[in-house]
């Protein structure tokens, strides 16, 4: 992790990135990595996707 912090990677949770990503990248790419075919976005707390997006 030193080595990465050193040469100006940035971490995110678990996803690591070069240089200063917009969150809403970061989250793009958690969303296609993570759910294959839809989303569902809304406030509900019983919003399974929305838990598990919050996790990643």
């Amino acid at each position: 992790m030193n080595f990465l912090i050193h040469n100006k990677y940035r971490f995110y949770g678990d996803y690591v990135t070069k240089g200063a990503q917009p969150y809403a990248i970061v989250c793009y790419d958690a969303v296609r990595k993570f759910f294959k075919f839809d989303i569902k976005l809304d406030s509900d707390e019983d919003n399974e996707d929305m838990r598990l997006l919050r996790i990643l």
